[in-house]
């Protein structure tokens, strides 16, 4: 399995264990396991962000420090030479 088919199903897992918790019971072990799942779904989310960043900018959006990669390529290759 590719890893970004990995990573996007595990934040998949995790959206949906988030959401499914939202309506159980109110119990300290359901609050404990909600705050696990919407750890590693804001964790994914960021760490989707700051990746796409690098390359591109996320959602089309033209954020000022993204697409850092394609903008600087020429100085990047200079200073690795």
């Amino acid at each position: 399995m590719k890893s970004n088919y990995l990573a996007g199903a595990s934040l998949a897992v995790m959206t949906a264990g988030f959401v499914a918790t939202l309506f159980g019971p109110d119990t300290a072990w359901l609050h404990l396991l909600r705050g696990g799942f919407e750890a590693g779904m804001v964790g994914g989310i960021a760490d989707w962000f700051a990746v796409t960043a690098l390359f591109r900018h996320p959602l089309g959006s033209p954020i000022p420090h993204t697409s850092l990669l394609l903008k600087n390529k020429d100085r990047i290759v200079k200073s690795l030479i």
